[in-house]
């Protein structure tokens, strides 16, 4: 096990093996965080960058781990070997005492200048209205995303902030059930997730239709494996987190998405040019690195995991998550309620409601007849989906036609109304 000192002699006798003018600059230049040491560097006149960087594979086997360079300045990046939790509990005075305006979440701790200083963003900010979290077992990508919904309820009161979170795996957000900010249990089924995000689609385009720039409720939609939900529901959940990243900016929702499989034929182009604001852990491949951040060589795939992420957004700046689990995640829900007044949620998401879509103002319900077979369960949230897209409701033929292409057969009866 290195220490700090240790690792800044190893990475000097590479330097010195391949007759390389560099030195590793001192404390406070270079630093120590919570999750990796940061070493930054006195070159040589006239030497270029490249012959730094170019010795990673010499430096990775002479400190045992990969490395990541980042620059402005050049900083060598290695994972310290006592990795220290940032637990978000310990924010909590900051947290209930804050002034909120927005939608402030906080991220984790990052770098300015030499000096640690705590990341928040803020999703009502028309530059980063939504947000991707991406990253590979094991990076911490889920633990973020509960700490960012945590950290925005703590700020915000459940009148001003609703949360809607899609939990496919069923497993990761059991501790959340009390928190009052819930707009509907935590959902986890594919099917129920799909009328919640129509659901949702539904609030926009009745907020689009009263002319509400500003509400004074703003929901944030949280999805935990965007990849495998997509890959269940495919098309319908698609469609409505298209509709909702194309108009939720300006009418108070916000979609916060964490997936392990960054992957263009996965996530097709709901990903490209639709997430302003990256959160990119570590990764499989530099493929999977430039698919979930957006640009080239950012080194992702040379993160060490365990809550170490960037945050791009225009600039890139590594941060190291704050992290909220197990019985402090129960806890800190427990002060959560406690500051709102110790309230339950009061369930608004009503996932089987008619839908109202934009400017038509119609709602459309589907008819099933007490003595006739059962409605499909995937024909209602396709009518939603169709909805979204259209801003308009089917008609009997095409509803009739979608049957008959999906079972064979029609229903024998009108199915919309």
């Amino acid at each position: 096990m290195f220490t700090m000192q240790q690792q800044a002699m190893a990475i000097e006798s590479v330097f010195r093996a391949h007759n390389v003018d560099c030195r590793v600059a001192p404390p406070p230049s270079s630093f120590q965080t919570s999750g990796y040491n940061a070493f930054t560097f006195q070159r040589g006149v006239g030497l270029k960058v490249s012959s730094v960087t170019g010795l990673s594979p010499e430096l990775e086997e002479a400190l045992g781990q990969p490395v990541r360079f980042s620059h402005r300045p050049l900083t060598l990046e290695v994972a310290r070997p006592d990795p220290q939790r940032l637990p978000l509990l310990a924010l909590w005075p900051q947290l209930k005492s804050a002034q909120a305006t927005g939608l402030p979440m906080a991220t984790g701790q990052t770098v300015e200048g030499g000096r640690l200083l705590p990341q928040r963003v803020n999703l009502a900010d028309p530059n980063t209205p939504h947000a991707l979290i991406a990253g590979t077992t094991g990076s911490g990508k889920t633990i973020l995303l509960q700490s960012m919904l945590l950290s925005a309820a703590a700020m915000q009161s459940p009148a001003t902030l609703s949360i809607v979170v899609l939990d496919p795996k069923g497993v990761d957000f059991r501790g959340f059930y009390g928190l009052p900010h819930l707009a509907h249990n935590v959902i986890s089924d594919p099917a129920e997730c799909v009328q919640a995000l129509a659901a949702v689609v539904a609030e926009l385009e009745r907020r689009k239709a009263a002319g509400m720039s500003e509400p004074e409720q703003r929901i944030v939609v949280a999805v935990d494996e965007l990849a495998d939900l997509m890959d269940v529901a495919g098309k319908d959940v698609e469609g409505y987190i298209r509709r909702i990243i194309q108009v939720g900016r300006g009418l108070g929702v916000a979609l916060v998405a964490a997936t392990q499989q960054p992957l263009a034929a996965i996530l097709g182009s709901v990903v490209k040019a639709n997430f302003p604001l990256r959160m990119v852990g570590k990764v499989s491949s530099d493929t999977e690195a430039k698919t979930a951040a957006g640009i080239y060589h950012t080194g992702a795939e040379r993160l060490p995991g365990k809550g170490a992420f960037l945050s791009v957004n225009g600039t890139t700046h590594r941060i190291q998550a704050y992290h909220c689990a197990g019985d402090e995640q129960v806890q800190l829900v427990g002060a959560i309620g406690h500051r709102w007044g110790g309230g339950k949620a009061h369930y608004s998401l009503r996932l089987d409601a008619p839908v109202n879509v934009g400017r038509v103002e119609q709602q459309v319900e589907i008819i099933a007849k007490s003595n006739e077979a059962e409605v499909p369960k995937w024909l209602t949230p396709a009518i939603r989906n169709y909805m979204g897209k259209n801003g308009k409701a089917p008609s009997q033929r095409q509803v009739q036609g979608l049957v008959q292409k999906r079972t064979g057969k029609m229903l024998p009866w009108p199915v919309v109304k």
